[in-house]
Formats: structure tokens, C-alpha cells, sequence
């Protein structure tokens, strides 16, 4: 079991190690881009285990002209997958995302990264958009 927390801001949040960690293991596989797409000023959901160390995250802000949510990275522990941590960070995400007049959730998935496509499927999530690039 996990407990989930917030900080409005990435900056001093206990999940920055945790969150700058994973988002290297997504640039060695090849499933985020190298341009930093969040800030100290982005939101932060985490989820803490019985040792209330940092097992997930989710880094989310809301755009207050579209109203609009975006997810712009989420990740679990390897050894926490498969046990709900992303679906309850996910669910106080949305939460939060409503409480400040979002009407929809957005996130950017890299193709290749099948499990966080299939696992957004189970939250009524579909892509929407195919974003080409050609390499100059």
C-alpha cells in the first residue's frame, strides 16, 4: 500500500530525485525527448512506501486559457508496478486537474512505450493526435 501526496511545485519536493532518476532511465530508452518539457514550478503527485521512500510520480499543470490538464511525465518503481501506484497518483491527479477548472487531460507518449499506452486505455484515455518528425 502507498500513500499519496502532493506538492504544488517540483522545486524542494521530496519526489525531485526520484522524478530527474526516471526521467533518465526515459531518455536511455528512447521514450522522452531531450528537451525539459516541465519546470520547478510544475505540480507533483507522489506516492510513498511503508519506508516513505518516493515510489511514483506523476508531474502535471493545468493550462488555465484551454482548460486543460497536462501530464507531462509519470512514472512507478519497477518494483511497485502492477500494484495500483499509478492509478491512484493518476486519480488525485484528475482530482486536482477538475478542483482547478480543467476539462480534459492531456499527455505526450512516446509510441514505442507500450505499457504507459496500454495502461492509459484503462483510465478511457486513447491518443488523439500522431505527432510526425523528420530528422534535418
Amino acid at each position: 500500500m502507498s500513500t499519496i501526496h502532493m506538492d504544488p511545485t517540483l522545486a524542494y519536493s521530496k519526489a525531485f530525485n526520484f522524478i530527474i532518476q526516471e526521467w533518465h532511465k526515459m531518455l536511455v530508452a528512447g521514450t522522452s525527448s531531450q528537451e525539459i518539457c516541465f519546470s520547478n514550478s510544475t505540480s507533483v503527485v507522489y506516492a510513498t512506501d511503508e519506508e516513505d521512500q518516493v515510489v511514483g510520480a506523476i508531474l502535471f499543470s493545468v493550462d488555465q486559457t484551454k482548460r486543460q490538464g497536462w501530464i507531462y511525465l509519470g512514472a512507478v518503481a519497477e518494483h511497485m508496478r502492477q500494484k495500483g501506484v499509478y492509478s491512484e497518483m493518476y486519480d488525485r491527479v484528475e482530482s486536482e486537474c477538475r478542483a482547478q477548472g480543467a476539462i480534459s487531460l492531456s499527455s505526450n507518449v512516446h509510441v514505442s512505450n507500450t505499457p504507459m499506452l496500454e495502461a492509459l486505455r484503462r483510465f478511457d484515455r486513447e491518443p488523439a493526435w500522431l505527432k510526425t518528425i523528420k530528422k534535418l
